[in-house]
């Protein structure tokens, strides 16, 4: 599904999704721990993908490495910070609607450097067909 002409991603492990947003009313706004986040992946992206924003459907694989803290997760809690933040970067993807296919997994925490957890992402701009074709 992925191969080496896909871009990759290391990025650190988001903030559970209600640490990101908050709401208050009728609005939804995004927290500190969120703007904190947001900011490190941007910057985390710069430093790893000068290349063009994708404006193309996309492939999208994540694995997930959780912090060492030994806690039950839920992965779908991880996906909506992550790909926020990315999309709020302004570097990879035009918008993360432009995501047609994804596939994510926990990957064990083997590391103790990475105590705090972190993501590598696939993601791949080949055609992308309909199951129907």
């Amino acid at each position: 599904m992925f191969d080496n002409r896909d871009l990759v991603l290391y990025l650190p492990y988001p903030p559970s999704i209600n640490d990101y947003y908050g709401h208050n009313k009728n609005t939804v706004y995004v927290k500190k721990n969120g703007k904190d986040y947001r900011e490190l992946v941007e910057s985390v992206i710069r430093s790893q993908y000068d290349g063009e924003v994708m404006s193309v459907p996309l492939r999208v694989g994540i694995d997930v490495i959780p912090p060492v803290r030994k806690r039950r997760r839920d992965l779908d809690n991880l996906l909506k910070a992550l790909l926020d933040a990315i999309t709020e970067s302004k570097r990879v993807w035009e918008d993360d609607s432009l995501i047609l296919e994804l596939n994510m997994k926990w990957i064990e925490n083997g590391d103790e450097k990475n105590k705090n957890g972190s993501i590598k992402m696939y993601i791949n701009q080949r055609i992308i067909r309909n199951i129907s074709d």
